[in-house]
């Protein structure tokens, strides 16, 4: 009689814990307003990928300030080099040195990014341990950029209409059609 108890326990608890356990047991923090993007297909990906341990900053917001932020790429080299937002310093991602950063005020507002912000998020969450509490990462990353058609820049600062898009796979999310999607 214990055992068949405990086994429709089980059941019933797996069961719950699939139709609720994201709603009661999930411990990201997501923001009550996150910013808009595109595509609500990407949006709704970005809240499946991503934890929200680092604040956001929208498209919109960064591009209304570009000039008095510092700007980094946590991407790889050579995604940095077929195209970047303006202004931005490449700071990468597995090859990220925190020594590109001993110039930096602690208290400056850093913001990063990358494909959609899931590698940002995680060089975010290294810098605020490393004492930079002003540091943001960009909503949907350079996807989002490029799908608003802000202007990218290439490896000699000049503009460019391409983008990287990390992967194939990963290039469904860039709908701006003006662009030469490479990986």
């Amino acid at each position: 009689m214990i055992n068949k108890f405990i086994r429709a326990f089980k059941g019933w608890a797996i069961l719950n814990l699939r139709l609720f356990g994201s709603r009661f047991f999930n411990k990201k923090n997501i923001p009550p307003q996150l910013p808009i993007t595109t595509n609500p297909e990407y949006s709704k990906m970005l809240l499946g990928l991503m934890n929200f341990k680092v604040p956001l900053i929208s498209v919109e917001n960064l591009h209304r300030k570009i000039n008095k932020v510092h700007i980094f790429d946590t991407r790889s080299k050579a995604e940095f080099e077929v195209s970047h937002l303006p202004h931005a310093l490449y700071l990468g991602f597995e090859e990220f040195d925190q020594t590109l950063l001993s110039e930096i005020p602690k208290n400056a507002e850093l913001v990063l990014y990358c494909s959609v912000g899931y590698r940002s998020e995680q060089i975010g969450e290294k810098l605020i341990q490393l004492g930079f509490f002003n540091t943001y990462n960009l909503y949907g990353g350079i996807f989002e950029w490029a799908n608003q058609r802000l202007p990218l820049a290439n490896a000699t600062e000049q503009p460019t209409h391409c983008v990287h898009t990390y992967n194939q796979a990963w290039s469904k999310w860039v709908d701006n059609k003006a662009l030469k999607k490479t990986w």
